[in-house]
């Protein structure tokens, strides 16, 4: 195999390694910052063994370096933070700028001109991250300043909507109210329209017996008149001695009703008194 085909090997051990469901209890529970202390281990193990001139051995440590990284860049994939490509892009681009004498045909006459060279540049690329981060910072602020603004004004917006709310509620009530008054009202004015119109009906039936009275006394009027003096005396007499009759008639029948509520009334009571008795009679 080639280099990239043991790599993507060597990717695929480790993802079946920290598998959720079927990988190594051990390593899935690892994370970038859990492995630092063997990342750390690990690169004392490799220089060591450089150190020692054992290149086996520093093949061997520098493969269990790898896999510290190669897990470390994983776990910072899985957490949608950057991939081992993004890293690799990173480096390798770093390393093509650092050395502008290799890859932009610039010239190098001495390793003093390299050495500074190379931190010209490193100092330009930090004042470079310097300002990334600052601009990243500024609009990080406005961003924070816009979000702060927005609150307010949802805030301000909310209070004014609640306000709205508790207005339409005081007006709600308050037609309600009105309605209720203008029931009231329409009911008063329903019984006074019903009172009128009885009012109305007894003055028309009144005014219907006036007018029978006066046919009555014109027809009387009218009928005197035709008769002579002594005859008309005798008939009117006899006229004023009937009324005086019909209306003996009707209080002698006033009374006889009233005599008769009356008797009704101590019946009932000698009944009641009776009914006291027996009951007390009884108990004896």
């Amino acid at each position: 195999m080639n280099e990239q085909e043991q790599l993507l090997r060597f990717q695929n051990v480790i993802d079946q390694l920290i598998d959720p469901e079927k990988g190594c209890p051990w390593d899935k529970e690892q994370t970038a910052l859990s492995m630092c202390e063997y990342l750390i281990e690990e690169c004392h193990e490799l220089v060591d063994a450089i150190r020692s001139n054992k290149p086996g051995h520093a093949c061997d440590e520098m493969g269990d370096l790898l896999f510290v990284l190669l897990l470390m860049a994983r776990r910072f994939e899985l957490a949608g933070q950057f991939s081992l490509g993004d890293a690799l892009k990173i480096g390798a681009d770093k390393m093509v700028r650092r050395h502008p004498h290799v890859f932009s045909g610039e010239s190098c006459d001495s390793m003093d001109d390299l050495m500074k060279n190379w931190a010209a540049i490193k100092k330009a690329e930090k004042e470079a991250e310097v300002m990334k981060e600052k601009k990243l910072l500024e609009v990080k602020e406005k961003f924070l300043n816009k979000k702060s603004e927005l609150e307010k004004e949802v805030q301000q917006r909310n209070h004014q909507i609640q306000q709205n709310e508790n207005r339409l509620k005081q007006r709600e009530i308050s037609l309600n109210q009105r309605n209720e008054e203008l029931g009231r009202r329409k009911n008063e004015l329903d019984n006074q329209q019903n009172r009128l119109e009885n009012e109305k009906k007894a003055l028309v039936q009144r005014q219907e017996e006036l007018d029978k009275l006066q046919q009555q006394e014109r027809a009387k009027l009218e009928e005197l008149s035709g008769l002579s003096a002594e005859e008309a005396k005798v008939r009117l007499v006899e006229s004023m001695k009937d009324e005086a009759k019909t209306e003996a008639q009707s209080y002698i029948n006033e009374i006889m009703d009233e005599a008769k509520l009356n008797a009704n009334a101590e019946s009932n009571a000698e009944g009641g008194g009776n009914l006291i008795i027996n009951i007390g009679s009884s108990k004896k």
